[in-house]
């Protein structure tokens, strides 16, 4: 079930965060780190409704927010467009469900 995220859910949320970004840093990658994704981005994303989650048996499978808001790092494409654009951020799936294609099968194909 595709639902959004209430703060409750923040728990979960970090688990799996905490989880990717120690990979991530097996991996020499610095997109997530110490400083960033926190609780409170998940928070805000929460008091904006913007972050939604795949849920199953009370468990939290991916999430991701989406938003209008362009970062700086994305004004290059609202200079190629005027229509209404829709922006992923934060994507995440938990570390047992990455093979299950939990992303893709609910938020694409629903």
């Amino acid at each position: 079930m595709i639902r959004l995220a209430k703060p409750q859910d923040v728990e979960q949320i970090m688990d799996i965060i905490n989880v990717i970004k120690k990979e991530m840093k097996k991996e020499n990658n610095p997109q997530w780190n110490d400083s960033y994704p926190l609780e409170n981005d998940f928070m805000n994303d929460i008091k904006q409704n913007a972050l939604y989650i795949i849920e199953e048996n009370n468990k939290i499978k991916a999430f991701a927010s989406i938003t209008e808001d362009l970062e700086d790092d994305y004004e290059h494409v609202n200079n190629r467009t005027k229509e209404r654009s829709l922006v992923i951020h934060r994507l995440a799936v938990a570390q047992n469900d990455k093979k299950k294609d939990a992303f893709r099968n609910y938020f694409l194909l629903q």
